[in-house]
């Protein structure tokens, strides 16, 4: 809960994917502030009152266009607010869009979309600029304002080396610009239009507390001087509220003012979170939910041993635990070592009454198999509704009792859920409707309880469980991999009949891919996306069904080898998988050093940011690439705002789970 001295900043989100950054920039930035998020479309009836609770307002980025009401949603409404109603308000990106169609300026496209590249500003070093004359934030944007009486052909005439006033007769001043090129020492020409670069990058009210940035503060590649812009907006909010809004006066408005059935009504408050009970979101519900059947009344106690690796193989291992035979489980990384990445490979023990999860979209209920019972095939169906209807919470629900505890620190892996969630889960997540495929689940995950990690930079094999009492099974499957150790390495080779003759692989019309693509740049043109990723499916058809995909996996890691690959099967899914990238990792608190002031941290890393550079990009015969060529490569203005704009969008899905400055 925060404090009840704090200042309160209502942050208006327009459902964008970088807001959790921006709310951590207030919170960690201003002094004693709390932030409490609401969508653009939260229902709000009284509107003044609602905000009179607040001392300033911060309208977000997002996707769209101002001059449509449903992209904007409530920002619109904060630019009519009069008298005593007011409240200090900074509009980002859109917001600032928004800002200026309200006082009659127009928004078109820019000649070509700017979205994570770092540009130099030229400031007028007036209200929030103060003491900022120069600085170099990131754009997000593909359209781009225009104050009253100008058009797109000849922008605005600012006087040369700082920022005059043009045109006095409407309500905006311009306080900065984009003045084109990365020249910090650049001044304003003369004459400047958007054809030649000079974009407007900031703006404010000349009587009213409204303030305006087209650019992000909030993201990693920002300068210093675009987050003392929060400072100084918050300064100048902070003297207009002790000016314009007295305290006692302020709540006195409140208590005084008229109110209707429908603003008293809980049914018509809206549904508006602080940004810690945003973040918590999937916590404290579940404490009061139902028992889950089948759970362990006591924390799941490691049990391991560890013997030396000597000539034993992944393939080795998986022989041994039979692992081609019904479910199976290999996160594989023997053919691809590296310190950094690729250092585990961990292979699964599953037995027939293992836990088994299924779902799927829009159907609200989750199957689970085994759970105990011999045969594993007639599912529980466990409804979701007192879950939240959200499979993600009763994910949740399910590991909280069943979480491993007194591992070895080091080993990623101790026990618990393995599996795959499609795109179509994580959608659903967000309120957008995907078709069902029936007999395809969008969720399915496997509960290993025996599990066998190798560590390859060590050398050991880490043989665990976390059944109680599981020593036999332990003592067993080390008496054997030891007993199996060989005197020579295992030499791997293809096997030439993985597909039989005939199979039918599908192709991507070009004719088509050309028109999607055409299409995604034609969206982020209009300012719906600052990136898009237009993705494909390859389908194969055999003649027959193929029995055993295990061959077809062991060619794979073959002829591709890759630090992170997999062989995972369960139900009626068999995903083979051989990939040089890891979406994300993150250690436990205990293996990572201890701070000055003695907190212990994880780290959480992704790897690569964002795909990777061909290794052998003449063909596998071709020499290997250079270092110097990677770099130069992946220095490119496509690939460094490519990479950036992952950067901070992960920046915006962490925030969302670990809270503001984490």
């Amino acid at each position: 809960m925060p404090h009840p001295l704090a200042s309160k900043i209502l942050f208006v989100d327009a459902y964008d994917s970088f807001s959790n950054n921006i709310i951590s920039l207030l919170e960690t930035r201003l002094p004693s502030v709390h932030v409490t998020s609401i969508k653009i479309d939260e229902p709000i009836a009284d509107f003044p009152t609602f905000l009179s609770k607040f001392d300033a307002v911060v309208a977000g980025p997002g996707p769209g266009h101002p001059s449509n009401p449903q992209d904007v949603g409530l920002m619109s409404r904060l630019w009519q607010l009069v008298d005593d109603d007011m409240i200090p308000v900074l509009g980002i990106c859109l917001g600032f869009q928004s800002l200026v169609t309200a006082f009659g300026g127009q928004v078109v496209p820019l000649p070509k979309p700017q979205h994570g590249v770092v540009r130099k500003v030229v400031s007028s070093g007036t209200s929030i600029f103060r003491g900022i004359p120069k600085l170099a934030p990131v754009q997000y944007h593909s359209l781009h304002a225009l104050l009253p009486g100008y058009s797109d052909v000849a922008v605005h005439s600012p006087l040369a080396g700082g920022l005059g006033p043009c045109n006095i007769d409407h309500d905006l001043e311009a306080l900065a610009w984009d003045v084109g090129g990365g020249d910090r020492n650049a001044t304003l020409p003369k004459t400047s239009h958007a054809s030649s670069g000079a974009v407007l990058m900031a703006s404010k009210h000349r009587t009213k507390p409204f303030y305006g940035l087209q650019f992000h503060p909030e993201s990693i590649c920002s300068d210093e001087g675009s987050r003392q812009l929060i400072v100084n907006w918050w300064s100048e909010a902070q003297q207009w509220n002790q000016q314009h809004r007295a305290t006692g006066l302020r709540y006195r408005r409140i208590r005084n003012r008229p109110r209707s059935p429908s603003t008293t009504s809980k049914a018509h408050l809206p549904s508006f979170t602080s940004h810690d009970q945003a973040v918590n979101g999937y916590g404290s519900e579940l404490r009061t939910q139902p028992k889950l059947y089948g759970a362990p009344k006591k924390p799941l106690k490691v049990i391991s041993h560890v013997i030396p690796l000597g000539t034993l193989t992944v393939n080795d291992i998986c022989d041994l635990l039979n692992t081609r035979s019904g479910h199976g489980v290999v996160l594989d990384s023997e053919r691809h070592q590296r310190p950094e990445v690729g250092r585990f490979s961990i292979i699964g023990k599953i037995h027939p009454t293992s836990i088994r999860l299924e779902y799927s979209v829009g159907s609200g209920s989750v199957k689970i198999f085994g759970n105990g019972t011999a045969s594993g095939y007639d599912p529980l169906d466990v409804r979701l509704e007192s879950f939240q209807n959200d499979i993600f919470c009763y994910l949740k629900a399910f590991m909280e009792p069943r979480t491993a505890v007194g591992g070895d620190p080091s080993i990623p892996f101790w026990g618990g859920l393995v599996g795959n969630i499609s795109y179509e889960a994580c959608l659903e997540t967000i309120g957008i409707q995907t078709p069902r495929h029936e007999g395809k689940p969008d969720i399915n995950f496997l509960y290993v309880e025996r599990s066998v990690v190798i560590d390859h930079e060590l050398q050991t094999v880490h043989i665990q469980s976390i059944i109680p009492h599981d020593y036999d099974w332990r003592v067993q499957v080390s008496s054997e991999l030891e007993n199996l150790q060989r005197t020579c390495p295992e030499v791997y080779s293809c096997e030439p009949h993985v597909f039989q003759p005939g199979a039918v692989v599908s192709k991507i019309d070009p004719v088509e891919y050309g028109s999607k693509v055409r299409m995604c740049q034609e969206h982020i043109r209009k300012g719906n996306s600052y990136e898009l990723c237009l993705t494909t499916q390859a389908t194969s058809e055999t003649r027959s069904q193929v029995e055993d995909t295990w061959p077809m996996y062991q060619r794979l890691r073959n002829l591709n080898p890759a630090p992170f690959s997999t062989y995972l099967r369960t139900g009626k899914l068999t995903l083979l998988s051989s990939s040089p990238e890891r979406f994300m990792s993150w250690t436990r608190p205990s293996t990572y050093a201890t701070t000055l002031i003695g907190e212990t941290r994880s780290v959480v890393q992704f790897r690569p940011i964002k795909g990777t550079v061909k290794r052998y990009p003449h063909g596998p015969n071709g020499p290997e690439v250079s270092l110097q060529d990677a770099i130069r490569l992946l220095s490119t203005p496509k690939e460094r705002a490519e990479n950036l704009m992952i950067v901070d969008l992960i920046r915006h899905d962490l925030h969302g789970v670990v809270g503001s400055g984490n």
